[in-house]
């Protein structure tokens, strides 16, 4: 006779963080982060956006979670959907799901978002038989720096001879004055996240809630590196320094100001330094129709590591 299992669920708190973080590495053992990490996440998701979240437990055990996020003024009243559950038992996957879904119905969605790993073929199948169609794709991207820290010395210094062609002078944030450059810095980001390709429409955060992003205790002002022009920020680039992994945190240019090699110059700069602070890699994603930063990606030395599928179900 088949086994029959208890399938439940009780709310995730902030003190759940290490399970999570577990489950998480579970399904993406690339990117195992600590609880720590997890919970730096947890918070400042919550300054931005209505956050519910829950375990999902097999027979009375917390086995993988799940969380509703619907940023405020959210476009279109959008809601992510993330499903945290190892494995590959459809079962499981599906009552997990359906469980979320019936939750979300507070958060009056119109469109629930979720986003799977490439190589999660058991969830893809369950999220697409309850109505979710897919519909992009992010590209995982990791460049090791000790083979590659000659070409990006010398590639820096080509880099930087170009910008300042172009009158453009590159300097950290800790140099420009620290926290009073981020209003402009926040206005980079606000005019420069929009030109990214997305099928949902893009939504301000306010810049409490980008501060609280840039006050992680992983980003330090001397490796944010800020393009100024006649005297103002146009671009800037960072690495988030995690105790897991170095990751591009953001990297973007006003529109006036591209196609200077500005984008590239401040990458270089953030590589550079990690090479320097003896960091063995660093590891970036994009989104599969974003050519520009594809490009410079591959011209860099990054190597693509891992797909992650976008899908969506109208509700």
């Amino acid at each position: 006779m088949p086994v029959t299992r208890t399938i439940g669920f009780r709310p995730l708190s902030h003190s759940d963080a290490a399970f999570a973080a577990e489950a998480e590495g579970a399904i993406d053992p690339r990117h195992r982060q600590s609880g720590e990490e997890l919970l730096d996440k947890f918070v400042n998701t919550e300054k931005g956006a209505d956050v519910k979240r829950f375990a999902v437990q097999v027979d009375g055990v917390d086995f993988g979670w799940t969380s509703l996020v619907k940023p405020h003024d959210s476009a279109g009243d959008a809601v992510w959907l993330n499903l945290i559950v190892p494995g590959n038992d459809e079962v499981v996957l599906d009552a997990a799901l359906a469980f979320a879904e019936a939750e979300a119905g507070a958060l009056r969605p119109a469109l629930l978002l979720s986003h799977v790993w490439d190589s999660q073929a058991a969830t893809i199948r369950v999220l697409e038989r309850r109505g979710y169609e897919k519909k992009r794709g992010q590209r995982f991207w990791r460049l090791e720096l000790a083979p590659n820290a000659a070409q990006l010395i010398e590639l820096r210094a080509m880099a930087r001879t170009k910008v300042a062609s172009h009158g453009i002078r590159l300097a950290s944030a800790a140099e420009l004055g620290g926290e009073a450059i981020y209003p402009a810095l926040y206005a980079i980001n606000d005019a420069a996240s929009r030109d990214i390709p997305s099928t949902v429409p893009y939504t301000s955060e306010t810049y409490s809630t980008w501060l609280g992003w840039m006050q992680s205790p992983w980003i330090f002002m001397d490796r944010i590196w800020v393009a100024v022009a006649e005297g103002e920020p146009v671009g800037y680039s960072y690495l988030a320094y995690r105790p897991s992994l170095a990751q591009t945190g953001f990297t973007g240019v006003l529109r006036e100001h591209r196609n200077k090699g500005v984008a590239k110059a401040l990458k270089l700069e953030t590589l550079v330094q990690a090479v320097e602070l003896g960091v063995n890699g660093v590891e970036t994603d994009n989104d599969y129709e974003n050519a520009p930063i594809l490009h410079l990606n591959e011209e860099l030395g990054y190597r693509e590591v891992a797909s992650q599928f976008e899908f969506h179900k109208p509700v």
